[in-house]
């Protein structure tokens, strides 16, 4: 079971699209800047991310794996450099949930007001939209 929490989406010249990422993920699907960036500002506020993990559509921030994964997603949107999505996601699984009933509801809310705070200091940023679960 997945639980979405705040995504966001904005516009920003600030994170540069390095080509060779697109190695690791699909063609023109760029955001390891902004994972990397994002990693180092939770870093900066006690939040000791565990891993930057590509996929097909952009990049994952681990926050954390255990009692569920706790992490964000970093991506463009339509192929461009510079408009930029950040989505936060609970997954459970479904063993877990037969064992113990897991409530990521606090943890989803620390880490939505976290990146609240980072993407309010992003440079140049503009078109900044808020998307509640």
């Amino acid at each position: 079971m997945d639980l979405l929490g705040k995504s966001v989406t904005f516009q920003t010249d600030f994170f540069k699209p390095d080509p060779t990422e697109t190695e690791e993920t699909n063609p023109n699907c760029y955001g390891k800047e902004l994972a990397l960036y994002l990693a180092e500002k939770l870093k900066e506020r006690g939040v000791e991310t565990q891993k930057i993990l590509p996929e097909d559509w952009g990049w994952i921030v681990m926050a954390f794996r255990k009692p569920f994964m706790l992490w964000l997603g970093c991506s463009n949107i339509d192929e461009s450099v510079d408009k930029w999505n950040i989505f936060i996601v609970a997954e459970i699984p479904i063993w877990r949930r037969f064992f113990k009933r897991i409530d990521p509801t606090q943890q989803i809310n620390e880490l939505r007001l976290y990146l609240e705070e980072i993407v309010a200091q992003i440079p140049n940023i503009s078109n900044k939209r808020w998307d509640l679960p």
